[in-house]
């Protein structure tokens, strides 16, 4: 349209012709026009266009309509971006309180806490605190004495890990609970309601006393094995079967997990066992990354804890079968998204609240020699080239899971791990 025919859509001339209902065919050529008139940043009159809009609307829908959406989504799209620049230069993000007086449908709400607490096990002497739910139910809560942020955003890791496996797995078997840091020096976490420790499970430690852990290893050597307690706890076929296959496949998801982001010490006051499920749950986070490998006065020498009693209760099948194609599975779907677990990991490696300690050099901020390594040692995970002494060559996931099963089991490298970690149960 020519500087004259502009001149003329704004000139009193225009408005005749839409008052003498001039046919829409007309203006179809140039709806676009009519459009930029409308969505103009300028402030323009638009009221004696709006008429032929909607007489064009109405008799050429496919030919206009799409036009009309097209300049309605790039104007929303304008205001979302401006609004997402905005937000980059707010100082800080109110927190609204909640009201009582509101009613939140679906959501379980605590009250007061009671004034007795029980201390559990470990160097910060957890406390823990039992309160009554709005469901008429009683939870725990674990207040601990120390730095849980670097817990909170392993969970955040392990929850992505979770949908990464929930793609194609028909559900995944990472269990997660919350974790609340209140500062740098304390922090509630969530009580894993339903589950012992394998301590207990295996070991069938009461809680009054304590085996000698010399005692542990001579009667292990002949004690019964654990596959009686699912024989105990499941009187059916169909709910026995559930089990062992809940137990397996949360057997292999973890052992694949606990390997890749590289998480130690995991003795078995570490490692719970819901019953209910029959889940693995993993808790106590601080080694991740094999930071107990460099720290540790004995470091670790198996990838994942794979020991004879963990798996007795699959029975014949052993390291092969079902669980061996589980943890395949597993680590072709982590393999698949390295990219996002890379990105989480360079997070928590970079955060000051994680145990890798970061140096400055003159130049500035700059990742230690131990966090590049770390982060390099898990790229080399996810990319099958760990093992490969230089070579870069790629290893299949059924060879790579088979040479960590092996390193797991082995005898000689359970035989030097340190006896608290109990590796011969």
């Amino acid at each position: 349209m020519g500087f004259s025919e502009r001149r003329f859509t704004n000139s009193a001339a225009f408005k005749g012709y839409i008052a003498t209902g001039m046919v829409p065919a007309v203006w179809v050529p140039v709806v676009s026009h009519l459009m930029s008139h409308c969505f103009a940043k300028i402030s323009i009159e638009i009221s004696y266009h709006l008429d032929m809009i909607v007489k064009l609307i109405i008799a050429y829908p496919y030919h206009v309509l799409h036009t009309v959406l097209m300049y309605k989504f790039n104007e929303v799209c304008e205001q979302l971006c401006f609004a997402i620049l905005q937000l980059g230069h707010l100082p800080s993000l109110p927190i609204f309180p909640l009201l009582e007086s509101l009613i939140y449908c679906g959501y379980t709400t605590r009250g007061a806490m009671e004034r007795i607490c029980i201390q559990a096990d470990g160097l910060s002497a957890p406390k823990i605190f039992r309160t009554k739910g709005s469901d008429g139910k009683i939870y725990k809560i674990i207040w601990k004495n120390e730095d849980v942020r670097q817990d909170c955003l392993v969970e955040q890791l392990f929850s992505v890990v979770n949908g990464i496996l929930n793609r194609s797995e028909p559900s995944a078997f990472l269990r997660t609970y919350k974790v609340v840091p209140l500062d740098s020096k304390c922090g509630i976490i969530e009580f894993c309601q339903g589950t012992v420790s394998l301590s207990k499970w295996v070991c069938f430690v009461k809680e009054s006393m304590r085996t000698n852990l010399k005692d542990a290893a001579r009667t292990q050597v002949n004690e019964a094995s654990r596959m009686h307690f699912f024989y105990e706890q499941h009187s059916t076929v169909q709910s026995w079967t559930q089990a062992i296959a809940n137990y397996r496949r949360s057997l292999a998801q973890w052992s694949i997990v606990t390997y890749v982001v590289g998480l130690g010490d995991r003795h078995l006051s570490n490692v719970l066992f819901e019953m209910d499920t029959c889940k693995l749950v993993h808790i106590d986070l601080g080694m991740i990354l094999e930071y107990s490998k460099r720290t540790l006065p004995i470091p670790e020498r198996v990838p994942f804890r794979l020991t004879r009693d963990l798996l007795d209760p699959i029975l014949i099948e052993g390291t092969d079968g079902q669980l061996l194609e589980g943890a395949v599975r597993t680590m072709r779907l982590l393999r698949e998204s390295k990219h996002v677990i890379l990105g989480l990991a360079s997070v928590l490696l970079r955060e000051t609240i994680s145990n890798f300690e970061e140096v400055e050099s003159s130049q500035g901020e700059r990742p230690s020699f131990v966090s590049e390594t770390a982060i390099a040692r898990l790229r080399d995970k996810l990319s099958g080239t760990d093992d490969t002494f230089g070579v870069f060559a790629k290893v299949k996931c059924n060879v790579k899971v088979r040479r960590l099963f092996a390193e797991a089991t082995s005898v000689d490298n359970l035989s030097r791990m340190f006896v608290g970690w109990m590796p011969f149960v």
